[in-house]
């Protein structure tokens, strides 16, 4: 499907999920909150729901029912590639209750650096923006065109993970569209609405006019006003979504002994933080591998029940399938196992039957397709490492359904790992798990390192490869991070793991010897005597700058 034309909505399949109550609450404050009858002056507000609780879901229905349908005009901005695709393809599957307001057709367009550039903006009712896109010199030129004749007269303008909002790019764009529309309406998504300098936590605030007197704001700023709020412990508390559990299960494979791995396997890791195709093959074909695998699930059966496993890739998924269906039926065990890959004519057929089932397993690669939703999931078994975190999330995500929303009261996440000497896998399930189930600590002093809450959890991971050179095989772990600015004024996290603190806080301890004529290079033989701990050059440099 070409997502930067108009569509037929009468031939596109309705994402029809029922709101959840708490869904259904944050709409009504949505309409309550924001005037878009008669807009008089420009309106901010920020909407707090947690990561898995549907926030995407609940802004682009209220989005298509409340604004789209009276005429107006969405720019929705996002700073990553998967969060664009994310909104741009709920937004597609969502857009077909416009019909109850006797719309036909709907027209998307996404841009970033791999979709449609800001200069073919002009027409669109949707635009699912990259916000380094938009805030480019060059893309701050077409941001009038964007707008065309209607979102000067009407547009509501979002931002997603809008805790990032204070940066100076974000603020460079709602100027500019402001300027050409007094009466935008600005809504900020965040999963917690923190910030790690007291002074961005109150910009934050009152960008989103979260004070209703910004002058006592200071005082007050323990309790902001947000359009809506539900917290992650809450919606688990109440049974709408599943407690996760995590397990690690070693392998005690170890990669570069057991398979083979050359220059193109380590450039494919360099450049995607993945695994090549190749060596994901000699882990599917891996006998003993996958006999943990599946011992695991046979020795736990009662404990893991209706259990889904995401697959290395389609080989593997084949061959998982193959050894379950094997080591079923010698064992006499009433147990069903069942794969699904992408392309294959039958996979709603398999993934209705695997419904209908109270154990089981059922194999895919990454996420299930399309309308494919098992809510009661008992066990997700991570069987493949990964770098990327919305990946993570996705399986993880597809076992977090609770009770109260027809799931289970928890999730088994059990998470199959290797080791490997050349290639680092930072992303932790657990760290993630340990993330959405405890409490974090948002605040923070200017320049100081703080323990890592949940809120920038994910930001955090899609820097860690670069702020660390490590040829150590053991775990590293993140302790925290220093908050600074960057050579471009833009927010800037510098990473400390365990096997650094000491070497930083040695460094904070001598801050009165850092001038102008340090260098980084001086620092790091100074204070960093491990070689596995030496930190990225250009960040010493920024906290030299900063400092």
């Amino acid at each position: 499907m070409n997502y930067g034309t108009t569509v037929d909505l009468t031939k596109i399949q309705l994402d029809n999920r029922k709101l959840y109550p708490y869904q259904e609450a944050a709409t009504e404050n949505l309409n309550e909150y924001f005037d878009l009858e008669n807009p008089t002056s420009p309106q901010n507000g920020l909407l707090v729901m947690p990561t898995g609780s549907g926030k995407t879901f609940t802004a682009v229905n209220w989005l298509l029912q409340s604004a789209v349908s009276r005429g107006y005009k969405v720019i929705w901005f996002a700073h990553r590639k998967d969060l664009i695709e994310q909104a741009t393809y709920s937004f597609i599957h969502r857009a077909p209750i416009l019909l109850n307001y006797g719309i036909k057709k709907f027209s998307i367009m996404p841009i970033s650096g791999e979709h449609y550039s800001m200069s073919q903006a002009s027409k669109s009712d949707v635009y699912v923006c990259s916000i380094q896109s938009a805030a480019s010199k060059n893309g701050l030129r077409f941001i009038k065109n964007m707008l065309g004749t209607k979102g000067k007269e009407k547009v509501v303008v979002v931002i997603d993970e809008a805790h990032h909002a204070v940066m100076p790019s974000f603020r460079k764009i709602l100027d500019k569209i402001t300027k050409l529309n007094k009466n935008r309406v600005f809504l900020g998504l965040t999963a917690t609405p923190t910030r790690m300098q007291e002074s961005e936590q109150m910009r934050l605030y009152k960008m989103f006019d979260c004070f209703k007197d910004v002058e006592k704001a200071k005082i007050n700023k323990d309790n902001p006003k947000f359009i809506y709020e539900v917290k992650l412990k809450d919606l688990i508390t109440n049974g709408t979504l599943a407690s996760p559990k995590y397990q690690r299960i070693e392998t005690n494979l170890i990669g570069n002994v057991e398979f083979d791995i050359d220059k193109k396997d380590e450039e494919y890791y360099e450049k995607y933080g993945e695994l090549s195709e190749k060596i994901k093959d000699q882990l599917a074909n891996s006998a003993y591998r996958n006999k943990i695998i599946v011992d695991e699930y046979i020795k736990n059966r009662d404990k893991y029940g209706k259990t889904l496993v995401f697959a290395v890739n389609k080989n593997h998924a084949y061959t998982l399938d193959q050894e379950f269906k094997k080591a079923f039926k010698e064992k006499n065990l009433d147990i069903t196992s069942e794969y699904c890959i992408s392309g294959d004519n039958n996979n709603q057929e398999k993934i209705n039957e695997f419904k209908s089932k109270k154990d089981g397993v059922f194999i895919n690669v990454q996420i299930l397709t399309e309308g494919s939703d098992v809510p009661d999931i008992q066990t997700v078994f991570l069987t493949r490492q990964t770098n990327s975190e919305s990946l993570l999330m996705q399986m993880i995500g597809r076992g977090l359904r609770g009770k109260v929303a027809g799931g289970t009261e928890t999730l088994n996440v059990v998470d199959f790992h290797d080791t490997w000497e050349k290639f680092k896998f930072w992303l932790d399930p657990k760290f993630i798990i340990d993330g959405l189930t405890g409490d974090s600590d948002p605040g923070s002093k200017p320049g100081k390192m703080v323990s890592i809450p949940w809120d920038v959890t994910m930001d955090i991971y899609s820097r860690m490869v670069a702020n660390v050179t490590s040829k150590s095989n053991s775990p590293i772990v993140p302790n925290g991070w220093y908050s600074v600015v960057d050579d471009d004024g833009e927010d800037y996290r510098i990473i400390v793991f365990d096997n650094q603190l000491e070497s930083y806080k040695s460094i904070e301890y001598n801050i009165d010897k850092i001038d102008g004529n340090t260098n980084a290079m001086d620092l790091i033989k100074r204070y960093f005597i491990l070689e596995e701990s030496i930190p990225n050059e250009h960040n010493i440099e920024q906290l030299i700058r900063y400092i």
